[in-house]
């Protein structure tokens, strides 16, 4: 087996397969708690909060404590701790996202991990509203959590700024006017070394950022804070905090961008032991409209598929394979050749940030769907959320990938099915619509490249999606493997 398709095996199955046991671990914290509604139940379901009028919503973020290593003590110190950081401001906590990283896939070390977790949560009655589930190798020590709380307070009674710090915590307010509140986490996993070796860390954060909000906005959810904890091995890092302050045109669309830095020693590791190490994960707290919680945007049979990129980037996807492989190619301080600095430039971009056109495509009818390439790129990203409509679609003349990421792919004898279930390949996202011509134009002006590339049409003999690379060769996902 390849190591590519021992990364899909061992990472992107098994942290599905932690997705789905936290969803399922969970689901007790949300009966009968107070403003909870659960419209779609399970892994990658759907639930809300539904806030009074009367009420402001406050969001802030933590990590579990880092002294403690019992597993169940561990995870609800984070629960206590997000507790007392709301009830200090005079909130009411109420519900919560979270994100475990481990090591490796461990069924034992998870289940202690919720054991604490959903103890702590019954205890002080909050509901777990997501979690994200990652294996990040060697970055992490055993097994980290922070998470992402939602309080609330009476507008009479709360007299804040839309962003404020108290006693070290970053809090952000805004007042949900109604709309249901939804809650999604993610992390930037890996990539963080690449950071590190560039010497670059506020990018973290534009890595963060397109990996929640661009999630959020696939429900034509609109984000309202951005939370991000930073969990870092030795002083804080002053960059990130600064970056948190750029993103005018996100601040324009009413977004609060909010960082929490937490020292937690050796729990994360730098690639060499002596560069800071850190990892940001995180949540993005949004409101949806009630028509869109009926009406989410889905493609159907006979839009056109539009294939988007920006400047070359590896969003965040694969990265342990291209870690191990920029070794291998340069040596363990790769970063210091000529080469190495070549490849690294491309390996530390950013990602896209869709989020600001994918809204104003979901939001003025140009776009039925909009998807991104995180981690499982087409075959997790766009050929399951095909499959589940019974939809299929071909894909042709494709943007094709940076000559470095044909480098990598190259040296590490990835077939093309290794490649494109794995890694974006030269195409960050994808639109689906009815009025190609005005989405393009769009795109233009968002100074992103645009492409047709298919049609989706419904299933007969095949699901998912059916990639038609030069020379005829073909690669297919079912979307239901």
């Amino acid at each position: 087996m390849s190591a590519v398709d021992d990364y899909r095996r061992n990472v992107i199955k098994l942290g599905d397969k932690g997705s789905e046991y936290l969803a399922k671990r969970t689901a007790d914290t949300l009966k009968d708690r107070d403003f909870v509604d659960v419209l779609d139940p399970g892994m990658n379901g759907l639930r809300v909060l539904r806030i009074p009028k009367e009420y402001v919503v406050i969001v802030h973020s933590a990590s579990g404590e880092p002294r403690i290593d019992k597993p169940e003590e561990y995870a609800a110190s984070l629960i206590k701790k997000l507790v007392e950081q709301s009830e200090r401001i005079g909130a009411t906590p109420v519900g919560v996202a979270d994100v475990v990283d481990v090591v490796k896939h461990d069924a034992g070390l998870l289940k202690a991990l919720m054991d604490g977790f959903v103890d702590a949560c019954n205890k002080y009655k909050i509901a777990v509203m997501n979690g994200e589930y990652a294996i990040l190798g060697n970055r992490v020590r055993s097994a980290n959590m922070c998470g992402t709380m939602v309080c609330i307070a009476k507008k009479s009674e709360f007299d804040k700024k839309e962003t404020f710090s108290y006693k070290g915590v970053n809090y952000a307010v805004f007042d949900p006017d109604g709309k249901p509140v939804y809650m999604n986490s993610d992390g930037v996993g890996t990539k963080t070394e690449f950071h590190e070796r560039a010497k670059k860390y506020g990018n973290a954060l534009s890595d963060f950022l397109p990996m929640n909000l661009d999630d959020t906005i696939k429900r034509a959810a609109l984000a309202r804070v951005a939370s991000a904890v930073v969990e870092v091995s030795g002083n804080p890092l002053e960059s990130i905090a600064k970056r948190a302050q750029a993103y005018d045109d996100l601040r324009a669309l009413g977004l609060h961008i909010i960082v929490q830095q937490e020292m937690v020693g050796d729990r994360v590791r730098s690639y060499d032991g002596i560069v800071p190490g850190f990892s940001i994960s995180g949540s993005v707290v949004s409101t949806i409209d009630e028509d869109r919680l009926r009406n989410p945007p889905v493609p159907s049979a006979g839009d056109t598929i539009i294939a988007v990129r920006g400047p070359p980037n590896p969003r965040s996807n694969g990265i342990t394979d291209k870690r191990r492989a920029m070794i291998e190619m340069f040596g363990p301080r790769y970063h210091k050749t000529k080469e190495g600095r070549l490849f690294l430039e491309y390996l530390a971009a950013p990602s896209v940030i869709f989020y600001p056109v994918f809204s104003e495509l979901i939001n003025s009818g140009l776009a039925t769907a909009v998807f991104h390439m995180s981690g499982g790129a087409y075959d997790g990203k766009l050929a399951r959320p095909l499959a589940k409509l019974n939809l299929f679609a071909r894909l042709e003349n494709l943007f094709p990938p940076d000559w470095r990421e044909q480098a990598i792919v190259g040296h590490m004898f990835a077939t093309p099915k290794e490649a494109y279930g794995k890694w974006p390949m030269g195409n960050d996202g994808f639109i689906t619509t009815r009025k190609h011509e005005e989405v393009l134009r769009i795109l233009r002006r968002h100074n992103l490249e645009g492409s047709i590339v298919g049609k989706t049409e419904e299933a007969k003999k095949k699901t998912g999606v059916e990639i038609i690379l030069p020379h005829k060769k073909k690669v297919y996902f079912s979307g239901r493997d």
